[in-house]
C-alpha cells in the first residue's frame, strides 16, 4: 500500500546518500584533503579588514584632495575672465582623483562584502555605506588641512605635475591679463611689489587706480598669488593689478607665513593696494 511504497522511496533515497556520502570520504581520503584550522579563517578576515579600512583610508584621503581642487578651481575669477561655467568645469576637474576615489570606494564596498556575515545585509547600504563614510572622513581630512598636503606630496608624479602645470599655464598669460606667481619682494610704494612668475620672469605689480582690496587677504613675501589685470604699455616687465587672490586657499596652506602679516618698510601690518 501507500505506507510500503514510501517505505521503499525512504530506503533508496538512503541507499543513495550513503553512496554520495562514501564517495566523497573516498576523495577526501584519495586527495589527503584536511580541514583548515580556525586561524586560516580568524587571519583572512583580518586581513579582509585591514584592507577595507586601508582602502577607506585612501578614499577619504582622496576625497579631501576633490574638495581642495575644487576649492582652488578658480571660480572667483570668472566673471573677470571669458569663460562659461559649464567650460570651466569640464577643464577644470579632477578626474585623476575621481577615478581613484570610484576606486577605493568600490575597493571597501568589495572586502566588506567578504565580511564574516555580511550576507545578512543587503548589498545597497554597504555600497552607500562606503561612500558616506569616505565623504565624512574626507571632509575630516580636508578641514584639518590633510587634503592640500597630500596634493602636493603626489605633485613629483608626471600625471599630477601636468595638472599642477595646466593651472600655471592658464594663469601665465599677462597678455590676456592673468599673472601668477610668488612674491620676492615688496618695493617702495603703496602695495608695489616684485613678482617672480612660474616661468621664473620678475614683474612689477602696481595696483590700477580702481583697485579694492579683497576681504581678509593680507599677503607676505613668499605667498604664491594670481593677479587679474593688464601689462603697462609705459613700462616694461610691469603689470597693472585690478584684481588679487592667493594662488592656494582652503585650510591647511602650503606656507606658515601665508597668513601672516605683510611685512613693508617696517611695518608688521600692511594689506597690498588697499586704499
Amino acid at each position: 500500500g501507500k505506507k510500503q511504497f514510501e517505505g521503499i522511496n525512504n530506503k533508496r533515497g538512503y541507499t543513495i546518500m550513503s553512496n554520495v556520502t562514501e564517495k566523497i570520504l573516498n576523495t577526501i581520503k584519495e586527495k589527503k584533503i584536511a580541514p583548515k584550522p580556525r586561524w586560516h579563517f580568524i587571519i583572512r578576515q583580518a586581513l579582509i579588514w585591514l584592507t577595507t579600512f586601508l582602502s577607506m583610508v585612501v578614499g577619504s584621503l582622496t576625497f579631501s584632495v576633490i574638495i581642495f581642487r575644487m576649492v582652488n578651481n578658480d571660480w572667483e575669477v570668472l566673471k573677470f575672465i571669458n569663460r562659461s561655467p559649464a567650460v570651466h568645469v569640464f577643464n577644470t576637474l579632477p578626474y585623476i582623483w575621481i577615478v581613484l576615489l570610484i576606486l577605493f570606494v568600490g575597493l571597501a564596498y568589495y572586502n566588506t562584502r567578504h565580511t564574516k556575515g555580511a550576507y545578512k545585509y543587503s548589498a545597497y547600504w554597504f555600497l552607500i555605506g562606503s561612500v558616506v563614510i569616505s565623504m565624512l572622513v574626507g571632509s575630516i581630512f580636508y578641514a584639518l588641512g590633510i587634503g592640500p598636503r597630500v596634493h602636493m606630496a603626489v605633485q613629483h608624479f608626471p600625471v599630477m605635475q601636468q595638472l599642477m602645470l595646466d593651472r600655471e599655464a592658464a594663469w601665465l598669460e599677462p597678455e590676456n591679463g592673468l599673472l601668477a606667481g610668488e612674491i620676492s619682494q615688496m618695493l617702495s610704494g603703496v602695495g608695489v611689489f616684485m613678482l617672480t612668475d612660474f616661468e621664473a620672469n620678475e614683474w612689477v605689480i602696481v595696483p590700477a587706480k580702481d583697485y579694492m582690496a579683497p576681504p581678509h587677504f593680507i599677503f607676505t613675501v613668499g605667498e604664491q598669488v594670481r593677479i587679474i589685470g593688464k601689462i603697462d604699455s609705459d613700462e616694461e616687465m610691469q603689470f597693472i593689478a585690478n584684481r588679487i587672490f592667493p594662488y592656494h586657499m582652503g585650510p591647511g596652506q602650503f606656507k606658515p607665513e601665508m597668513r601672516g602679516n605683510l611685512k613693508h618698510n617696517g611695518s608688521s601690518n600692511f594689506r597690498p593696494f588697499s586704499r
